[in-house]
């Protein structure tokens, strides 16, 4: 019998702790190691070797103080986390021989906090109050629980009282201000933060009582007599003084007028004294101004100001907490009725079962021999109670407060802090300091640069012996000039489009293009291979086009994370083929089913068929099955429209004998769709998202039965919702590609190469408008009639908050830059030679970067001097950097080679769930000639294949977002004039009702409205704008930096409805736009409020302010034709309606149009003819005895063009508005006379469909 072989030493011969393979501890972990007895928090820096640690105090807790596996309770962060603890325990065991102990990991207690949870109330579920046989709601289930319980609390809030019919006013007031949407996700959002600090049942805390407001003008009234006196011995003729003197004035008469209630007779406060002052400032310029006693009045005047808000926010709360109860009742009784809980669930009701049975404590207290938890920093108040309720004084703690980064699902990094000084306290809070990952000089640059920003930084310390002085940081700086036509190059404009997806903007392409090209150089160089390097994103929305860089550059790529699984396209194609399955008659779900590859229909076979549809009034469905030949399609789309129906009512018949994930099986291989997704780019990603398909569709079916509709209902609310659903793994194999992922998804892992990139990109920087932080509560009061205002403790909370999401930024950043074995790229866009903006709550990260790295970097580098080397001493650390900005200036094509030509362009890859490109799809077609035949796609018998070709056309119908397509200019063909003249034969039903926007939609082209507004066609993205003669010859227009006009006007219009636009702030600036999601630039916010302010300070503005009466948003509706009773509704919006004092009406109409020096009155005449005069008629229908029409165009607020008309003009205003009316409502849709860009660029029909030839629909605007 062999001898048993000798199992491996657990120390050296020095005394040193051994572990896996022999290999020494250092001193700083084996401190860790060794000393099990008693309480630890160990500090462990990025790449020290933490999880080693972890494991070998659980083989030691049972090799060496006699501990059972099952004694010993393991908390990790996630499932995998949790696995591969065990698989490292388990080999460690066998290692040292210790095989009983192996066997026995099956029964450990390794699991997430989740896990263990579930685990103690299964054990205890009666006495926990539960179902024994409850379920754990998966997100998705969740998620639908909570929106259903929303809408149950707020039906409850909004019942009518006990014997009325109508919904009380106060609480109809509450949802109109807020608005239902922004009332959720505020409920919703405070609920789960309360649940996360241990509120089973959450409820605002109280407010506190308010100051009296006698106490506050008696306040205001002593400080104001105290700068009165002081006035006397003020300077003349300064302006901030004078201003001061009428501020002070105006103080005096409310005063003045509280004194006796505004009426003659004496009172204690007078309620509308805040009312009198809102708005009103005293100025601090002068040295008068800067007094004890000046700055007494201030404050006394903010106390009165926001008390009148306080007292506000107290009804407010009331009614907020009562709907916060209802929608915490309803949630629960959701998921009682399903006998379920949902995560937040397992952690509160452990703490109460822990809490509130003793026994059940103390005997998982006896239980557990050894507590460790890993990922410290990640845990929040309620999981330190439940931890609380399990400590015997023998809980292991570790983490690293730097890679605390999900504060976004709750996790408090004070929670790890708090502990941590409490264990320094007692001598048990141990670090570790080495890292073993990155090269010395990559550490160094990181403490150099980047460790003051941090709270109780401890240095990394390298491991790895120094091998070379050259910098290991790169920071690629892309100036965002690309997106300035006048500096773009007509060559480089060309090479960053050339392949790329549309983008946000070109300095976007222009970055993605500089990194790939680096990585190519490194791949190029035998530095490192693909594999091993990883470009990590802040965010997942921009990783497309980063990922088309890298293939136009020929690097195999993989992109994990994110959350666009459901809107990939292959997704996307087969839950059409889903939805079309379940009802043919869902008409985007069967035209987005037509337009995929499954069935191959081109764009223009698809307007034909949806036409013809609704001319006969019969729906696509049944074109297809019983009238395709009748509508002059092409022979290829009659042949694949006549082939498709018959195998899909076939498909119909058998579905309800078929498992969801068979109906998905059967379809892709009928068509061969797998190997057309497998020809594309990125093909094994593409076939795995369309298994994970298949597997959730399995699961769905399981937890909710076979329901085709209900499956495709799931997907569209996940689409809604956002959901974060990331592309399916793919194993990499052999495959040596470079991969792409958000920081967060990279956490815990280690790449040779890092590029940190899209940092010059802002952030979100949203903040609840109800924040709670212990027994304090504030509020952001939105108004109808005021500018939204901070109320109780939210000013100083939503500065807590915005400070915590800084510092949270800086620690995401240093797990991403600590991520990196062997180099760091760092790349982002910035504006050379300007000073960064100064850091803040959801900045771009670049702005502080970079002046960490150099404080004057940004400044100094110019398209001349694109280069530097940043190399200096910081304490004991040295900071080499090496810098280098991409300018347009000088950049070529960073991707193409000379040998290779460039690929077309590719604008619809921009969309979420855009995966094709043009030359991708002609690639495809190349590829999967047998998945035509098994298409069954044939113009004769079943096996007569013909010569029809698959087409990869995609159409984007008007559709739920879960079944949407998208069309593209391949394989379209011009149809005669003849055909476009003759396509409405049958005109539709007139409109019920006409708006400005109808009219002049019908005015410009009236074939492009039919399109659009009657077949409810998608609009078709525009190919890029050609070049065009320049000095230096040919230049390519790219599209203006900044914000979108269209919101830019939305966002200007917003600030315009409050009562004091002029009082609007840059952060009234900024919580609007974060509601459109969208950051702005410093003078982007600067550029609104100067248009929020233009127009009050207007001789126009001052007879507004003069009104008896202000409408803002005012609505309105009139018929047509006021003798007609059968007449179609005029309806609209006006920006501001004012009555003034001698009864006439005045409409102004704000534009924030770009106007410079034009003629106003000729912009008005030729565009807004029509919107006048049915501004003018909805006043005078409305009783006006004359109504003047202003239109303000805010870049000059002070040149109003005006119009006046009284009651006898009405009728010549109407019969003007009827003849222009008439030829939409007679259902004349005639093409335009004048195509051009700006008309065409968007329409449907536009190259296909439409008489007109590209070359006319594309030119640019004829003068007038």
């Amino acid at each position: 019998m062999a001898q048993a072989l000798a199992s491996p030493p657990l120390y050296d011969a020095d005394g040193r702790p051994l572990g896996r393979g022999g290999l020494a501890f250092t001193d700083e972990q084996s401190v860790a190691v060794l000393q099990r007895e008693g309480p630890m928090l160990l500090s462990a820096n990025a790449g020290s070797g933490k999880t080693a640690v972890l494991a070998e105090r659980f083989v030691r807790a049972v090799v060496e103080d006699g501990c059972r596996p099952g004694e010993l309770l393991a908390i990790t962060f996630t499932e995998k986390a949790a696995g591969e603890l065990r698989g490292r325990i388990r080999t460690r065991f066998m290692e040292l021989g210790e095989r009983e102990a192996a066997r026995d990991m099956d029964g450990a207690w390794i699991s997430t906090i989740h896990g263990f949870c579930a685990r103690v109330l299964r054990s205890h579920a009666v006495t926990a109050g539960l179902d024994p046989a409850f379920v754990v709601l998966d997100e998705a289930t969740a998620r639908q629980a909570r929106t259903e319980a929303f809408t149950t609390a707020l039906a409850a809030f909004m019942a009518p009282p006990s014997g009325t019919a109508s919904p009380p006013a106060a609480e109809l007031e509450l949802v109109a201000t807020w608005g239902v949407d922004r009332l959720h996700d505020a409920i919703a959002t405070v609920h789960d933060e309360l649940r996360s600090t241990g509120h089973t049942v959450p409820r605002l805390p109280p407010v506190p009582p308010l100051d009296p407001p006698a106490a506050q003008a008696a306040r205001l009234r002593a400080a104001f007599a105290a700068v009165d006196a002081e006035r006397a011995t003020w300077r003349t003729g300064l302006v901030s003084l004078d201003a001061a003197q009428v501020a002070l004035d105006v103080i005096g008469a409310a005063l003045d007028a509280a004194a006796t209630g505004g009426s003659g007779a004496a009172s204690t406060a007078d309620p509308a004294l805040a009312s009198r002052l809102r708005g009103l400032k005293l100025a601090k310029q002068a040295k008068e101004l800067k007094t004890d006693a000046c700055a007494e009045l201030r404050g006394a005047l903010a106390a009165v100001l926001q008390g009148e808000v306080d007292a506000e926010a107290v009804v407010v709360h009331r009614h907020l907490d009562r709907v916060l109860g209802l929608y915490a009742e309803a949630y629960s009784g959701a998921k009682r009725g399903r006998s379920a809980v949902d995560y937040d669930d397992l952690e509160l009701l452990t703490n109460d079962l822990l809490r509130r049975a003793p026994a059940v404590a103390g005997a998982y207290r006896e239980r557990f021999a050894r507590i460790m938890v890993d990922e410290f920093q990640d845990t929040n108040p309620l999981q330190l109670q439940l931890l609380s309720h399990l400590d015997a004084g023998n809980v292991f703690l570790v983490g690293d407060a730097l890679q605390s980064i999900y504060g976004f699902r709750h996790a408090d990094v004070g929670v790890f802090r708090a502990q941590r000084r409490r264990h320094e306290a007692l001598g048990v809070a141990p670090a570790l300091a080495t890292n073993w990952r990155s090269r010395p000089g990559l550490l160094s640059t990181i403490n150099a640069a980047f460790g003051g920003l941090h709270e109780d930084y401890v240095p990394l310390v390298a491991a790895r012996e120094s091998d070379g002085d050259g910098p290991l940081v790169e920071l690629l700086l892309i100036d965002d000039a690309h997106d300035d036509p006048e500096r773009l190059a007509a060559p480089a404009a060309a090479a960053l489009q050339a392949g790329m997806p549309q983008a946000r903007n070109l300095t976007l392409l222009a970055e993605a293009r500089a990194v790939a090209a680096r990585v190519r150089a490194l791949i190029n160089g035998d530095d490192v291979a693909a594999g091993e390097v990883a470009v990590l994103l802040r965010a997942a929305s921009d990783l497309h086009v980063f990922e088309r860089a890298l293939e136009l550059e020929g690097l195999a790529t993989l992109a994990s994370g994110g959350r666009g699984f459901w809107l990939r396209q292959q997704v996307q194609d087969l839950t059409s083929y889903l939805a079309a399955l379940a009802n043919p008659m869902d008409e985007p779900a069967l035209l987005g089913l037509l337009a995929s590859p499954l069935v191959g229909v081109s764009s223009d076979a698809l307007a034909a068929i949806a036409q013809a549809g609704r001319e006969q009034g019969r729906g696509p469905w049944a074109l297809v099955t019983h009238g395709a030949e009748g509508i002059g399609l092409p022979p290829a789309d009659r042949a694949a429209v006549t082939a498709f129906a018959a195998w899909f009512a076939a498909e119909r018949a058998q579905a309800p004998l078929l498992a969801l994930d068979q109906l998905i099986t059967r379809v892709v291989q009928r068509t061969g769709y797998d190997l057309h997704v497998l020809g594309l780019s990125g093909g094994r990603r593409r076939l795995a998202n369309i298994h994970k398909l298949e597997r959730l569709a399995a699961e769905f079916e399981l937890r909710a039965g076979r329901d085709v509709r209900a499956f495709i209902d799931h997907v569209a609310a996940e689409v809604d919702a956002q959901a974060r659903e990331p592309d399916a793994p793919v194993e990499l194999g052999d495959l040596d590609a470079v991969q792409l992922m958000t920081i967060h998804a990279a956490k815990g892992l280690e790449f040779g190469v890092v590029v940190v990139a899209g940092l010059g990109r802002q952030g979100q920087a949203g903040v609840n408008p109800i924040l709670v932080a212990g027994d304090r509560v504030g509020l952001r009061l939105p108004r109808l009639h005021a500018v939204n205002a901070d109320a109780l403790d939210y000013a100083e909370l939503k500065q807590r908050a915005q400070q915590a999401q800084i510092e949270e930024e800086r620690r995401i950043m240093h797990v991403a830059f600590t991520r990196a074995e062997e180099r760091l790229i760092i790349s982002g866009a910035v504006t050379p030679g300007k000073t960064p903006p100064a850091e803040r709550a959801g900045g771009a990260p670049l702005t502080w970067v970079g002046v960490r790295i150099d404080p004057l970097l940004q400044e100094r580098l110019t398209p001349d001097d694109p280069a530097a080397a940043v190399d200096r001493q910081v304490g004991a650390d040295r900071l080499a950097v090496a810098v280098r900005l991409v300018s347009p200036d000088v950049v070529g094509d960073p991707g193409a080679t000379a040998d290779d030509p460039a690929p077309d362009p590719d604008p619809d890859a921009a969309d979420a769930g855009r995966d094709l490109t043009e030359h991708e799809q002609a690639d495809a077609d190349a590829q999967v000639p047998a998945a035509r035949e098994r298409a069954g796609l044939a113009t004769g018998g079943a096996g007569d294949a013909g010569d029809v070709q698959l087409s990869l056309t995609h159409v984007e119908p008007t559709a739920p977002p879960a079944h949407r397509s998208r069309r593209t200019a391949a394989g379209r063909k011009a149809v005669p004039a003849a055909s476009a003249a003759a396509a409405v034969s049958t005109p539709p039903a007139p409109p019920a009702t006409l708006s400005y926007s109808s009219l002049s939609d019908h005015a410009g082209c009236g074939y492009r409205y039919y399109l659009r507004r009657v077949l409810g066609l998608p609009r078709q993205e525009p190919p890029p704008l050609p070049a065009v003669d320049g000095p230096d010859g040919p230049v390519v227009p790219v599209p203006p930096a900044g914000i979108d006009p269209l919101l830019r006007g939305s966002l200007a219009h917003a600030l315009l409805e409050g009562p004091d636009p002029a009082a609007a702030t840059a952060d009234d600036v900024r919580e609007l736009a974060s509601e459109h999601d969208v950051e702005l630039t410093d003078e982007e916010v600067a550029d609104l409020l100067r248009l929020a302010g233009a127009f009050g300070s207007t001789a126009l503005g001052r007879r507004v302010a003069g009104a008896t009466t202000v409408r803002r948003e005012d609505g309105f509706a009139f018929a047509l034709d006021d003798a007609d009773p059968g007449s179609p509704l005029v309806n609209g919006f006006i920006d501001l309606v004012a009555v003034l004092a001698d009864g006439s009406w005045l409409i102004v109409d704000y534009k924030t149009n770009r106007v410079d020096d034009a003629d106003l009155t000729a912009i008005v005449e030729g565009d807004y003819a029509t919107q006048r005069r049915i501004y003018a008629l909805a006043a005078l229908r409305a009783g006006a005895p004359s109504v003047e029409v202003a239109y303000v165009f805010l870049q000059r607020a002070d040149e109003p063009v005006s119009t006046t008309y009284d009651a006898a003009d009405a009728p010549v205003l109407t019969g003007e508005l009827i003849t222009q009316a008439a030829p939409l409502l007679d259902g004349v849709f005639a093409v335009s006379e004048r195509p051009h860009r700006d008309l065409c660029a968007y329409c449907p029909g536009r190259g296909g469909m439409c008489s007109w030839p590209e070359a006319m629909s594309l030119r640019p605007a004829p003068s007038a």
